[in-house]
């Protein structure tokens, strides 16, 4: 197992931290989450890092890319009215097995509508729920295209011969001053992933007064990740979950002075979780 090492001192007492690549996914989860063979096809996969690509503000919202990312950059949709939002021109026909997944966070606002426009039918397609938002930190998304409904009806699901020519996220009818929501590691995909994430790979630590700074590197996956878990082990004693963080990096504040050892492994868009090659 490749270990860092660093050494800190606070109030006369020394800190040492080993951080390692991952950890067994059987200590934390049950062995069934770990994933096999995949057969997923990938249409768009975007971080975000140099450009917003391709996706047009509409409706009185502004995109633009923020440094406030759960890595590099990510595109930030602010609201000047009801229904602002963003739009990704695609060009997908069937809808079977087709996917949505991404990290997002909101000010002022719950939740942002999703939309597919379908071609065949003429119609927008639409979730019959949205994803709320977490207070704090980043929320993941995950939508299944074949389960949406069109916006003509109340009920049922879309045609299986759908062509999609484009997807956005919107904000509601009404909103606040302020109101602006935010897209990061947006993927849009066929098929069932089995494949889980490979090992972290770059962790440091960092120990400060305000307590152990943890970053790493994104986790390679067929998809995306979209969590990582953060196990401690004080001195000798068991691994112990810790944290989650959608972000590549973490503090740890709770952290007593005494040597620590650290894993972080990824999770997916489907709960498949990153095993340890140590």
């Amino acid at each position: 197992m490749k270990t860092t090492s660093i050494s800190y001192r606070q109030t006369g007492l020394a800190l040492a931290l080993w951080a390692a690549g991952g950890v067994p996914a059987a200590d934390l989860v049950p062995p069934a989450a770990i994933g096999g063979q995949s057969d997923v096809t990938v249409y768009h996969r975007m971080t975000f890092d140099q450009s917003i690509e391709g996706w047009k503000a509409d409706n009185g919202a502004r995109a633009s890319l923020t440094r406030d990312a759960a890595h590099s950059q990510a595109l930030r949709v602010d609201c000047e009215r009801g229904w602002a939002g963003c739009e990704l021109p695609i060009d997908i026909v069937g809808s079977r097995g087709l996917k949505v997944a991404l990290l997002m966070k909101g000010e002022n606002i719950e939740s942002a509508g999703i939309n597919a426009y379908d071609s065949q039918a003429r119609d927008n397609t639409t979730a019959y729920g949205y994803r709320y938002f977490k207070p704090l930190g980043w929320t993941p998304v995950l939508y299944y295209l074949d389960q949406f409904r069109y916006n003509s009806q109340a009920s049922g699901t879309v045609s299986a011969d759908t062509h999609y020519t484009s997807v956005r996220f919107y904000a509601p009818e009404r909103i606040e001053p302020g109101t602006s929501f935010t897209l990061e590691n947006f993927v849009l995909y066929r098929g069932d992933d089995r494949q889980a994430p490979e090992k972290v790979t770059g962790l440091k630590a960092q120990a400060s007064e305000r307590g152990v700074q943890l970053s790493w590197n994104p986790a390679v996956d067929n998809v995306a990740a979209q969590r990582y878990v953060i196990a401690r082990a004080p001195k000798e004693r068991p691994f112990q979950k810790v944290a989650e963080s959608g972000a590549t990096s973490w503090l740890d504040t709770a952290a007593e002075p005494g040597r620590h050892r650290y894993h972080v492994f990824a999770v997916d868009f489907e709960a498949l979780v990153g095993r340890h090659h140590g």
